[in-house]
């Protein structure tokens, strides 16, 4: 009898241990996923953007409204479609890239679904889709000009998945990794659907 009731006691313990690893599991994932992609949530504001910055929303494969920014060129100068890295956004893109902006170089500072106050939820095929639009957004910018492609960390990856679908004028990257599960820690890959 005693036998029973501690084989019992045993697999009590081991269920209660599944369950409660089961009903983690989509928390730990969401962590993950937030940590993956740590978005800003502040909407990027008309008044805040550099005067002659103006917003840009695109409309993505799947319906989605994104909102970014763009600075127009000056003639005989190409524009920049810039995909920032995690955590940052498309203000910061402006910020970072007004040296060039002074120098008349065009920026379109591409968002991502998820960040800024954009819809939807950050995904590597929602990326993808967000890139297709910006892309196409860049060329209507550039008004036949070259568009240089620029990413940073994340925004790497996704330009790197651009170029895999269009013919780009030329592709620029800083500290890129080679997809998402290559930069998370290999515990944490599992939980990582894209």
């Amino acid at each position: 009898m005693a036998r029973f009731g501690t084989g019992f006691r045993g697999m009590a313990v081991m269920s209660a241990g599944v369950l409660l690893l089961a009903g983690a599991t989509p928390v730990l994932g969401q962590s993950i996923h937030d940590r993956i992609y740590p978005a800003p949530t502040a909407p990027i504001a008309k008044a805040t953007l550099p005067g002659q910055a103006k917003l840009v929303t695109v409309t993505t494969a799947d319906r989605l409204a994104i909102t970014g920014a763009a600075v127009a060129a000056q003639p005989g100068k190409p524009t920049l479609l810039v995909f920032h890295g995690n955590g940052s956004s498309a203000m910061n893109t402006l910020d970072w890239f007004a040296p060039l902006i002074a120098q008349g170089y065009g920026v379109v500072a591409a968002e991502y679904r998820g960040y800024s106050g954009n819809p939807g939820r950050a995904d590597e095929p929602g990326l993808a889709r967000d890139a297709d639009a910006f892309y196409a957004e860049a060329r209507r910018v550039a008004n036949g000009g070259r568009v240089i492609v620029v990413g940073h960390s994340l925004g790497g990856g996704v330009a790197f998945g651009l170029a895999t679908r269009q013919k780009l004028d030329a592709l620029v990257t800083i500290g890129t990794f080679t997809g998402m599960r290559a930069m998370a820690p290999k515990i944490a890959r599992a939980f990582i659907s894209d």
